[in-house]
């Protein structure tokens, strides 16, 4: 199947809505979002009091791969604790920014983010840039995060690779779409990174345990409940919110920037942008590198109850139903009919 079957996939067109936009009129508003994105980057770095993006993470860890200095020691953040909790290739895949100020590479890395997602995502209608709007795209934008890129690898297979940068969302990529070539190209990235530095994974490892940023979301009051995607197993975006319910992950409003491939109607798009909206405001008169106990106890709850949890809600409301490996449904005919699903080939 191709990049933009399995885009189109994920955000359905309705019966009788305007025609599917054209290839060449994508690209052209996917260039000029991702200048305006990249623009809208550039002037959050000039704001008074703006300390840093989080680019500036991996870019610092590339520079000091090039000068053969150890990132996981050399990255620290105001309370001088380890700052980089990426693997290696993070920083290996950083370094063609390496050479130009942060204050450029962090604009110019999430232009290019953003040009690619909102190419993905206008395959088959316009509203799906809904998602543009949204507080956890703003503060992507804002912070020059990487989830706008993790974001439309999850809907282009031949992106799917890029999940080793971010092993969490890596994760529930190989869970959106199973793939065993996805997985061994991760792992074999993740192996050749080792001739650069041979100890990083137990070095990465221990620095991001150390982390007092991340955290499981079914651990949270109410996120057991998310458990409950499991139900519709045989859906692509319930086995990304499944996994993405057990590993660990931050609970900034960024983060759950990859639940937007969820909705697959415009009002859905809508609801999840303007729930997001409320987290962003609902965070916004906390600082996380200042009141970082306070921020990150509301951030927990917040990220929970108005992403994750509706989330859940728009998955429910779906049948179970999917295809999956012949041998492997044959063995299913034993378990109950409510778990078991039905295939869509035998759909009606």
């Amino acid at each position: 199947m191709s990049l933009s079957h399995h885009a189109e996939a994920r955000f359905r067109t309705p019966r009788l809505q305007p025609p599917v936009p054209s290839r060449r009129t994508r690209l052209v508003v996917a260039i000029i979002i991702g200048i305006a994105c990249g623009v809208a980057s550039w002037l959050a770095t000039r704001m008074p009091g703006f300390a840093q993006q989080d680019f500036a993470v991996w870019w610092l860890a590339a520079r000091n791969l090039l000068a053969h200095q150890d990132p996981y020691t050399a990255v620290r953040d105001i309370h001088d604790a380890p700052a980089f909790l990426y693997p290696l290739p993070t920083a290996i895949a950083t370094i063609p920014f390496a050479w130009m100020p942060v204050s450029v590479a962090g604009p110019l890395f999430i232009g290019l983010s953003c040009s690619t997602l909102a190419f993905l995502i206008t395959v088959s209608a316009w509203w799906p840039l809904l998602m543009f709007l949204s507080g956890s795209m703003a503060l992507s934008i804002i912070s020059a995060q990487s989830t706008p890129l993790l974001t439309a690898a999850l809907l282009a297979p031949s992106l799917t690779w890029l999940g080793v940068l971010k092993p969490n969302i890596g994760l529930a990529m190989l869970a959106h779409r199973p793939s065993w070539k996805s997985a061994l190209i991760m792992l074999a990235i993740a192996v050749a990174s080792l001739v650069v530095m041979l100890g990083w994974p137990r070095e990465w490892i221990a620095s991001a345990r150390a982390s007092q940023f991340h955290f499981a979301p079914w651990r949270v009051f109410g996120g057991i409940l998310l458990i409950a995607s499991v139900t519709r197993w045989r859906r692509p975006e319930a086995r990304m919110l499944a996994v993405l319910t057990f590993v660990p992950s931050s609970p900034i409003a960024y983060e759950a920037l990859p639940l937007f491939v969820i909705p697959q109607t415009k009002r859905e798009m809508m609801v999840l942008a303007l729930l997001s909206d409320v987290m962003f405001l609902v965070m916004s008169n906390l600082s996380a590198q200042q009141e970082t106990a306070a921020y990150f106890a509301r951030a927990r709850l917040a990220i929970v109850w108005l992403m994750y949890l509706p989330a859940l809600t728009l998955v429910l409301r779906r049948p179970n139903r999917g295809d999956i490996p012949i041998p492997l449904e044959r063995h299913l005919s034993g378990i109950p009919a409510w778990l078991r699903g039905m295939p869509e080939r035998a759909a009606p």
